[in-house]
């Protein structure tokens, strides 16, 4: 069991708290990352997807600068839990903006609290920053 995150020091962001919530439903998809040299799968990279089924663009095309916080956020957060509904035992790969995460300690302290709350070790998690 993963130690609860309990600090309450750290106040909530306030660019995803008190907001109505984000209306943008999807999910993600599970890429493997193969050690070419051991020829297995070292990690899964997270990849948002529609419910539906498509690509990220579908996805992306709604994010808007007043959503893009708040979806940063609950991408981080799905991808933790659907990991660890699937059983996922490598690392998860889990792309982010940089500039989307406005307060890195209130940011990074939700995903952490999602794996805590769906059981998914944290040191299994790497945050990988994606420049547009």
């Amino acid at each position: 069991m993963i130690p609860p995150i309990q600090d309450s020091s750290i106040p909530p962001c306030k660019k995803c708290h008190d907001r109505a919530p984000l209306e943008l439903a999807f999910s993600m998809a599970f890429q493997p990352i193969v050690d070419v040299r051991t020829n297995t799968i070292f990690a899964y990279e997270a990849l948002v997807r529609g419910l539906d089924g498509s690509g990220a663009l579908q996805i992306l095309s709604q994010v808007t600068e007043d959503n893009r916080y708040q979806f940063d956020q609950a991408c981080r957060v799905q991808a933790v839990s659907l990991a660890a509904r699937l059983g996922i035992k490598s690392h998860v790969s889990i792309n982010f903006l940089p500039n989307a995460v406005y307060e890195p300690a209130a940011c990074i302290r939700k995903t952490l609290e999602a794996a805590n709350e769906h059981q998914f070790p944290t040191h299994q998690l790497i945050f990988d920053d994606y420049r547009e």
